[in-house]
């Protein structure tokens, strides 16, 4: 929420932290941070699909099948860290196929891919064969992959790092 958006409320007589309030404007954050957000990545994958060489229909059918048959629509509607997770993993994937390849790209596929495992670490599994892809398909690019991968691996450590010495 804004901070303007607080004062304003709270000028209206209106408690943004309470009751009927705070669910509204819980529910305006996760549309615009998650269930929006969501959407469009479906629209991405749609695209990597496509630019894998899969006719429209069984292409649109897929997709819909993910977004709509699986736990990723529960998850869009609710804010979890999965579907930023998944949503991350695909534009990594969107941006590491969809493009012409360049070093760049595979270096932002990383941080992309990087970041998911920031948000939910089961998503290393995709970001592993998201990596073997890339080993497969274009050997040279996942260096850049990887390369761009370690900011996130880094903002990781540093919190585990930091997490770890406040403890003691």
């Amino acid at each position: 929420m804004f901070e303007e958006d607080y004062y304003i409320e709270s000028a209206a007589g209106i408690d943004p932290l309470r009751g009927e309030s705070f669910r509204r404007n819980s529910v305006i954050v996760n549309w615009v941070m998650n269930s929006l957000v969501s959407a469009m990545a479906m629209v991405l994958l749609l695209r990597v699909v496509l630019s894998a060489g899969l006719c429209v229909g069984p292409a649109v059918l897929g997709v819909l099948a993910i977004g709509l048959g699986t736990v990723y629509y529960p998850y869009a509607i609710t804010y979890y860290a999965r579907n930023p997770a998944a949503n991350l993993i695909i534009a990594a994937a969107f941006v590491a196929s969809v493009f012409e390849p360049t070093p760049w790209r595979d270096a932002l596929a990383g941080v992309l891919a990087g970041s998911a495992v920031v948000c939910d670490y089961a998503a290393v599994f995709a970001v592993l064969i998201l990596a073997g892809a890339l080993m497969i398909l274009r050997r040279r690019a996942l260096a850049f992959f990887v390369a761009g991968g370690l900011l996130p691996a880094a903002v990781l450590a540093s919190y585990h790092t930091f997490d770890t010495q406040t403890l003691r």
